[in-house]
């Protein structure tokens, strides 16, 4: 091992076994913890999340931002419509997508498909989530400014 490099643990997370679970503020989504937030001291976590019943506007929270560094996301299944804010605006990502929301992007989920999966890499594996502020006090490209 390289020294000063963190020591994260082992970490095998399978199908078979899994539960997905119902998360308030996800709102149709069900969502599956893989295990890595521990094993990594919470530096990272990751999760796959579903569609579990039809989207329902406002129901993810409406627009809001999270106080992250970053979120990685890749579309596994199915596709979703998402307001990535100022700068970006409406996308629709399908199976094979990826996209990032960095600190601050303010976004929103408007409908998803009925078999929609996400796989979630967030860093850090815990993090705040927020209501844009009133006057939008945006940057460009829908971020909020620090």
């Amino acid at each position: 091992m390289t020294e000063g490099r963190p020591r994260y643990g082992f970490v095998i997370s399978h199908l078979k076994d899994a539960v997905f679970a119902h998360r308030p503020g996800h709102g149709a989504m069900h969502v599956r913890d893989l295990g890595v937030a521990e094993a990594t001291g919470g530096d990272i976590r990751v999760a796959v999340a579903k569609a579990g019943g039809p989207a329902v506007p406002g129901d993810t929270g409406g627009r809001h931002w999270h106080d992250l560094d970053v979120q990685l996301m890749y579309c596994l299944k199915g596709w979703q419509v998402l307001d990535l804010g100022e700068g970006v605006g409406r996308v629709t990502v399908e199976a094979g997508s990826f996209w990032t929301q960095p600190y601050g992007m303010v976004h929103e989920v408007l409908d998803h498909s009925d078999d929609f999966e996400v796989l979630i890499v967030n860093l850090p594996a815990r993090y705040g989530t927020h209501e844009p502020p009133a006057s939008l006090g945006m940057a460009e490209g829908g971020n909020v400014k620090s």
